[in-house]
């Protein structure tokens, strides 16, 4: 189980999305010469960031969570990146509309994909794999994995959408382009109701509560970050996020579905909460990941896997 907590400061982020930028414009060259990247919705949050300043504080956070998952794959474009894509993957997530809610958009089906290949790509288990996504497959490791990802737009369709991950499996596994299977779920969408949120800034106003007791002399900003950086406060959200994923993911799920191919799922979160005290105010994305390993698995495997997907809880 992972929670990844990001507070890369603006510029830094404003940087890092301007190269993915630059990237995706060269992209978009080769295939429409006309166009250009900062004419997409990608574009305008570019200009958004620009002018952070003048937003409401809900949405500069959403803004910066939204940020933080298109740089997520940022590492596509490395010299050293081992990732083999097809740019007309870039092209389908820059289409659709503005919004400071991009849960729901198709656009994330293809991110989705994309952001679990650099995951691979970073994973210290299997460093130096080929990540090849230009299979029928969604993402083959070394002819060795095959995984099949689903971003779920309601939970009504988890169960729905395992079956078909499991099918597709099934194919790669009997194609021979691969030895086993694992799916991969993104339950972003499903996990951002208004509970889960009222509930984790009742836990910050706890926490802030105490601090300022034992800092009356600091300063607001100074507050506000010695709550960010205590490790209960991190642990304790961190505890709280990855338990309403795993309830979202299990109330859905029919573990008789899985066969001796696909070995386990993993299934992931990505949220964003604004902090604020006073005049003083902390955007943090965070990331949680976890899994559910198939339990016809032996002991040694079971543990191979967990290994492996442990490897996959990095920070970007």
């Amino acid at each position: 189980m992972s929670f990844v907590k990001n507070n890369k400061g603006l510029e830094g982020l404003i940087d890092e999305y301007s190269k993915l930028l630059e990237n995706f414009e060269n992209i978009i060259k080769e295939k429409r010469p006309r166009s250009t990247i900062y004419n997409t919705k990608l574009g305008k949050y570019l200009k958004e960031l620009n002018n952070i300043s003048s937003m409401k504080n809900e949405n500069i956070a959403k803004l910066i969570g939204i940020v933080n998952k298109y740089n997520s794959i940022n590492h596509l474009f490395n010299d050293n990146k081992n990732i083999y894509f097809k740019n007309s993957d870039i092209l389908k997530i820059i289409e659709g509309q503005f919004t400071f809610d991009e849960t729901n958009d198709k656009s994330n089906d293809t991110l989705f994909e994309l952001a679990m290949a650099v995951r691979f790509s970073l994973s210290k288990k299997i460093k130096s794999s080929q990540i090849n996504m230009q299979t029928n497959c969604d993402i083959i490791v070394d002819d060795h994995i095959a995984v099949e990802c689903k971003y779920i737009h309601s939970s009504l369709r988890i169960n729905e959408n395992i079956k078909k991950a499991i099918k597709q499996v099934n194919v790669r596994i009997k194609n021979n382009e691969a030895k086993y299977g694992l799916i991969a779920l993104d339950l972003t969408h499903i996990c951002q109701d208004d509970e889960i949120y009222k509930n984790v800034y009742f836990i910050f106003n706890m926490f802030l509560e105490n601090h300022k007791k034992l800092n009356r002399k600091f300063s607001d900003t100074d507050i506000l970050n010695s709550v960010i950086s205590d490790e209960n406060f991190v642990r304790v959200i961190h505890s709280y996020i990855s338990h309403v994923l795993e309830i979202k993911f299990l109330e859905k799920f029919d573990s008789s579905k899985l066969n001796e191919h696909t070995k386990a799922i993993i299934y992931q979160s990505n949220s964003f909460f604004l902090f604020s005290y006073k005049n003083a105010s902390i955007p943090i994305p965070t990331r949680a990941l976890t899994y559910y390993i198939n339990e016809n698995l032996d002991d040694k495997e079971k543990q191979n896997i967990i290994e492996l997907i442990h490897s996959l809880a990095v920070g970007i």
